[in-house]
């Protein structure tokens, strides 16, 4: 299936599972385990009928009550009660370890 590149958009940003344009087919490389499930997946995908270009929905998107924040220093999101407080920032575990 090759889409039509002539009404494509680019959304990404806020996740989603359903296109503009009504398809809920996408596009997008994954990596499989040696049992053939899905292992990972890369958040850049694109809409198999319109080739608009969207950001994949993940677990944490459908658990809205979580409070969310950024890593101060590498901009990743986590659960903001994970990252520790130096000064004003907030920083993940990666990060504090590199400072």
């Amino acid at each position: 299936m090759k889409p039509d590149y002539t009404q494509a958009m680019d959304i990404r940003g806020k996740s989603t599972a359903v296109c503009p344009c009504g398809c809920e087919i996408w596009n997008l490389k994954c990596k499989f385990d040696d049992e053939g499930e899905i292992d990972m997946y890369f958040l850049d995908m694109e809409c198999a009928e319109c080739g608009t270009l969207a950001t994949a929905p993940t677990p944490v998107d459908s658990e809205p009550d979580k409070d969310m924040s950024a890593c101060t220093r590498c901009e990743a999101m986590y659960e903001t009660e994970t990252l520790m407080t130096m000064g004003d920032w907030l920083v993940c575990e990666i990060c504090w370890g590199d400072l």
